[in-house]
C-alpha cells in the first residue's frame, strides 16, 4: 500500500466524461465503448503503422490527446491505452497487472491491425513499454523520460529508506530490454525533477 501511494496516481473519471473530452481530438473509445481499453485515432489516410502509448503515472488516458494530431499528421494510428485501476477501467494496480493488460491489449493490436508497431511510454509507461516490448515484437520503441530501474529512482529520492525491500515493483528497464533489438530512441529532460537525467542510463545496444 506505501509503494502504491508512491507510484501511482489514477483519476477515475466516468466513461462518458472521458470520451466527451476525447472526441474534440477525433479519438474513440478502444475497441469499443463496451469493452474500453483506451482511445483510437486514425489519420486521414491508410496508416503506415500503429503507435501504442502508455502514458504516466498520474491521471488518465484522455489527458494524453494532444498525442492525437502529432501521429496522425505522420500517417501513424494512435491508441492511447488505458491501465487497469486508471480512468473508468476495473482493476488492480501493480506491475504484474498492468504489464500483464499491456500485453493482451497488443495481442489484440497485432490481430487488427497488422503493420509496423511503435510503443511509446512516458515515465511509467516507458517501463510497461520496455516489459512487453520483446513479447510484442515490437519494431521500435519511443521512451520518454525513463528510468533505469526504480528502485534507483527510488534510492535517489529516499536514500535513508531500504528501497529492495520496500518495493515489489521494479519496473527494471535495462534488465527487460537486454534482449530487445528492435530501434530505441530516448527522451530525457535536462530538469527532470523526479528521474535525473544525468544518473540514468537505460538502454545499451549489442
Amino acid at each position: 500500500m506505501f509503494q502504491d501511494r508512491l507510484i501511482y496516481y489514477p483519476d477515475h473519471p466516468l466513461l462518458s466524461t472521458v470520451l466527451a473530452g476525447a472526441r474534440s481530438s477525433g479519438l474513440v473509445p478502444w475497441p469499443g465503448q463496451d469493452d474500453y481499453r483506451g482511445l483510437l485515432r486514425e489519420p486521414a489516410g491508410k496508416a503506415c503503422g500503429t503507435v501504442m502509448l502508455f502514458h504516466g503515472n498520474a491521471g488518465h488516458a484522455g489527458h494524453r490527446a494532444w498525442y492525437a494530431d502529432e501521429f496522425a499528421r505522420r500517417g501513424l494510428r494512435l491508441i492511447l491505452a488505458e491501465y487497469p485501476g486508471y480512468g473508468p477501467r476495473s482493476g488492480k494496480l501493480g506491475e504484474t497487472a498492468l504489464t500483464a493488460d499491456a500485453s493482451a491489449i497488443l495481442a489484440l493490436v497485432r490481430r487488427q491491425f497488422p503493420g509496423p508497431l511503435l510503443l511509446a511510454g512516458e515515465s511509467l509507461g516507458a517501463g510497461i513499454a520496455a516489459a512487453v516490448a520483446q513479447s510484442a515484437a515490437a519494431d521500435a520503441l519511443l521512451l520518454i523520460t525513463p528510468w533505469d530501474d526504480l528502485r534507483n529512482v527510488a534510492r535517489h529520492h529516499y536514500p535513508w529508506l531500504p528501497a529492495d525491500w520496500l518495493l515489489g515493483d521494479r519496473y527494471d528497464n535495462v534488465a527487460n530490454l537486454a534482449g530487445y533489438r528492435g530501434r530505441v530512441a530516448v527522451v530525457i529532460a535536462a530538469r527532470d525533477s523526479i528521474v535525473d537525467a544525468g544518473e540514468v542510463i537505460i538502454y545499451k545496444s549489442g
